[in-house]
């Protein structure tokens, strides 16, 4: 499968690095290419770093895996993500005054041409 993972923190690069020993083709989406947290990864078989939107338009799946306060900015930057699964790995966002999102999900379906999200491996 062709998995494009948004975020290689704690939970993202614990993803891209089981999915990949699997075979599985992983797109790290990362703001730079040549710098991020987690390059480390691109040593393990599978796995390359694309610009956001490149990285999505080559999967068949995106896993969101960033902080949640972040989640807005990180749909934006998706691109196109019509006929794509979503996994939302983030955890949920607390409703406040401003916010008139009550989750992540919420805010992804909302802000994306997906209408398949799955919420997951969050605490």
């Amino acid at each position: 499968m062709k998995i494009a993972i948004i975020g290689t923190g704690n939970v993202g690069g614990a993803l891209a690095m089981g999915w990949s020993k699997k075979g599985h083709q992983i797109f790290l989406g990362v703001r730079n290419p040549e710098n991020f947290k987690g390059k480390e990864l691109l040593s393990l078989p599978n796995i390359t770093a694309y610009a956001v939107e490149v990285a999505v338009k080559q999967s068949d799946v995106v896993v969101i895996s960033t902080p949640a306060k972040e989640t807005l900015n990180v749909v934006k930057s998706l691109g196109d993500t019509t006929g794509k699964i979503i996994i939302d790995t983030m955890n949920m966002v607390q409703k406040e005054p401003s916010n008139l999102h009550s989750s992540t999900t919420e805010i992804i379906l909302k802000h994306t041409q997906s209408k398949d999200v799955v919420k997951c491996f969050n605490t």
